[in-house]
């Protein structure tokens, strides 16, 4: 058990279990999870590192009361297509 403490317990294994088991019965809805979350990292990355982008989440994240990460994953999936 590496790191793990009563405020995180709740993901303890980091869902490795439910993965596991999605990956077993469904690989195709896995896969897709996997790939989604993915291009959600790498714009959510891109967005961190780029400060216009980074200013317009912030401003966001204020406007609507909701931590910059929020924010940011919200803006990401934007440029995912995933919310229109």
């Amino acid at each position: 058990m590496l790191l793990y403490a009563d405020g995180n317990l709740p993901t303890f294994g980091n869902n490795f279990i439910n993965d596991a088991y999605e990956l077993y019965t469904s690989p195709a809805s896995y896969m897709a999870r996997r790939d989604r979350n993915r291009q959600i990292q790498t714009f959510a990355k891109q967005i961190r590192e780029t400060p216009g982008l980074l200013k317009k989440a912030t401003l966001r994240s204020k406007e609507y009361t909701i931590t910059l990460d929020s924010a940011i994953r919200y803006d990401a999936m934007k440029f995912a297509g995933m919310i229109k």
